[in-house]
């Protein structure tokens, strides 16, 4: 099966899910695409992240685990301030 390589923010971002828990913060560039179009991720410090992406709609992504199962996510792009703190932009923020 092949995987939709999709372009990825060039700042930092996280993955949203629809209950508004989030994975990363991601940055492009720790990102390598597979020959079948993985996206995998295993730079930033935890677990390999793979991206089996099968359908983009806007923002949000449908990706596959190892078993099939599909999650959908929501990319946000992080702000920074000018300390270079990262925060959730609206409506994630508390």
């Amino acid at each position: 099966m092949s995987y939709l390589a999709v372009p990825l923010p060039a700042s930092l971002f996280v993955l949203v899910d629809k209950d508004g828990f989030d994975l990363g913060p991601f940055r492009a560039d720790l990102f390598a695409i597979l020959e079948d179009g993985t996206m995998v991720c295993a730079g930033h410090g935890g677990s390999p992240l793979y991206l089996r992406i099968v359908d983009v709609d806007g923002d949000w992504i449908t990706t596959l685990d190892g078993t099939g199962e599909a999650f959908r996510y929501r990319i946000v792009v992080l702000d920074i301030d000018q300390e270079g703190r990262a925060s959730m932009p609206p409506p994630y923020s508390a």
